[in-house]
């Protein structure tokens, strides 16, 4: 098989396979398990961690948070074994797989293409793909956060900032498109934490 084929058929394999790990939302598998409130009922509505603290306790957020920053971990470490057995270049595997999951945790197929706002998955992406990137990330969304006590403003702020990073040459640059598409998902998704901002000076 030629290489080219071959790299597109691993590129739409692991694509496949992140969507569907990141459709697998760890928030109402955590609710239902532990008998809490469903998150899309109370606080913002929005199927993640932040909101299960806010609907539920700390220890579900922290577990939330994991459970959906692993599931994107899990697609992006996919990507080292398999360029190794295929001699195929890592960087345009591991940003396919990094993208469809956090695709599939905001649109997931299992939840009526209903989900999360996509920050937990792209930091559990980020953490196998870029570390480096992620430590920006985290520097620059711990500091918004500082500054403004909003966690929806950080979110975005480090949103904003990561693909610039990534650009500046710290990654490989099918990497750094991959941010960018995921940057500019999550931004649209705190849309509504931004007018909510500008209008009463409240996160959501």
């Amino acid at each position: 098989m030629p290489a080219e084929i071959e790299l597109v058929l691993l590129v739409l394999g692991l694509a496949a396979t992140g969507y569907l790990l990141g459709s697998v939302n760890t928030a109402l598998i955590i609710s239902t398990a532990w008998k809490l409130p469903d998150p899309r009922a109370g606080g913002s509505g929005n199927p993640g961690a932040t909101n299960m603290v806010r609907t539920a306790n700390w220890a579900a957020g922290a577990a939330t948070l994991l459970g959906d920053a692993g599931k994107a971990a899990l697609a992006v470490g996919l990507a080292l074994p398999l360029a190794g057995w295929f001699g195929a270049d890592w960087p345009p595997l591991a940003a396919a797989a990094m993208l469809a999951a956090v695709a599939g945790h905001v649109w997931p197929l299992y939840h009526r293409f209903r989900g999360g706002k996509g920050v937990a998955p792209w930091v559990g992406a980020m953490l196998v793909a870029a570390p480096v990137i992620l430590l920006f990330w985290a520097v620059t969304w711990l500091a918004t956060l500082a500054l403004y006590r909003k966690v929806g403003l950080a979110s975005v702020v480090a949103a904003a900032a990561a693909p610039l990073y990534a650009f500046a040459g710290m990654t490989p640059a099918p990497l750094a498109w991959a941010m960018l598409a995921a940057a500019v998902v999550v931004v649209f998704r705190h849309a509504d934490n931004l007018r909510q901002m500008l209008r009463t000076g409240e996160d959501v």
